[in-house]
């Protein structure tokens, strides 16, 4: 059980000092995850990004892409291929030269789950379990690795992280603009 007594347990959100700690952590993060986003480029690595990136470009195509069966697929990863398709990449070369750009939106997306991670840890138990959950999240080989692609996974992590951390700090503390945004980012 909480104690409502306790400041620390009852801030609605972390003192500066846990958020410059968290600095130093995303600074690491920023180290591992955008120094690799090229890795495999021209060449493309994971077999999501292609499939992506070809909705992106059956949207350019027909306005759609119902055609390769992609509709119904989380559509922020899809809507990013088109827009740096249809405003970034020149006419004359093939669809995936904007990956690049795509890897460096997934790894930003990436870099927001530590965020996230630790924000709701923070609130479930103590300042101390939201630094460790985002150090565990930080150096992990496996996120490490699996961030730099240019899939849905880091969006879909992310706003399903924050729709419980808001939904959560909206119960807690009887705020309901908080409900509101987690569920707007369940949406999402």
């Amino acid at each position: 059980m909480i104690n409502p007594s306790n400041n620390v347990a009852a801030a609605l959100l972390p003192p500066r000092w846990w958020w410059a700690a968290l600095s130093v952590i995303l600074l690491l993060a920023g180290a591992l995850r955008y120094t690799g986003y090229n890795f495999s480029l021209p060449y493309i690595d994971h077999v999501d990004e292609p499939a992506y990136n070809i909705a992106g470009r059956m949207m350019i195509d027909s306005g759609s892409a119902m055609p390769i069966g992609m509709q119904g697929y989380p559509p922020g990863i899809v809507t990013i291929n088109y827009a740096l398709m249809r405003f970034f990449q020149a006419p004359d070369t093939p669809p995936g030269t904007v990956i690049w750009m795509v890897r460096l939106i997934s790894i930003t997306f990436s870099m927001a789950v530590i965020v996230a991670i630790a924000l709701l840890a923070y609130r479930i138990a103590t300042p101390m379990a939201g630094l460790i959950a985002a150090a565990a999240w930080t150096v992990a080989p496996l996120l490490v690795e699996h961030s730099r692609y240019g899939t849905a996974d880091s969006f879909v992590t992310f706003f399903t992280l924050i729709a419980l951390f808001s939904t959560l700090t909206g119960t807690r503390f009887n705020r309901e603009g908080w409900i509101f945004t987690g569920l707007g980012s369940a949406l999402l």
